[in-house]
């Protein structure tokens, strides 16, 4: 038959047993309550990442149209460097041209008055044909006016070839 001795030590047994599940529920219980708050900062942190993410994807996006937005200021700024270039180049071409605008006139009424009255003189072969705009100055016939104002005058100046080039 079951004795008293161990009817005490089952007792025993069966107390142990009880106090150490009750230890073991409230360490279950904590565990819980710090995986919840665990859990908790998870999410918190996994929210945080994600706004994180989407903050560097606008900077991203914000750096590429800054990026993009010098590159045409500085294709602006070429193309006006290269337009003001032009611009000068054309400048002083036409301030060349003004500068030599009466010469060239002078040439084209010689030209003409040339082309007026054909000269059938060729004995001077050091003619030199010019071209200015399709019209042709020939010095021949230039030398040839000269002479025949010379006459006319009376006086002889020293005769030179005229010669303009572009």
């Amino acid at each position: 038959m079951i004795s008293l001795d161990q009817i005490l030590v089952l007792e025993q047994k069966v107390e142990s047993a009880v106090e150490k599940i009750s230890q073991l529920t409230a360490e279950n219980d904590a565990l819980r309550s710090k995986c919840a708050e665990l859990t908790k900062a998870l999410s918190a942190k996994t929210e945080q990442l994600s706004a994180f993410q989407s903050d560097q994807n606008k900077i991203e996006i914000g750096i590429i149209k800054a990026l993009e937005q010098l590159k045409n200021i500085q294709s602006a700024t070429i193309t006006a460097d290269t337009n003001k270039v032009q611009q000068d180049a054309v400048q002083e071409q036409v301030s060349e041209q003004v500068a030599n605008e009466q010469p060239i006139q002078q040439n084209h009424v010689v030209a003409e008055t040339n082309q007026a009255e054909p000269v059938e003189n060729s004995e001077n072969s050091d003619s030199v044909s010019v071209s200015d705009n399709n019209e042709t100055v020939n010095t021949e016939n230039q030398q040839q006016e000269q002479n025949q104002n010379e006459q006319s005058d009376g006086t002889q100046t020293e005769t030179k070839p005229i010669f303009d080039i572009f």
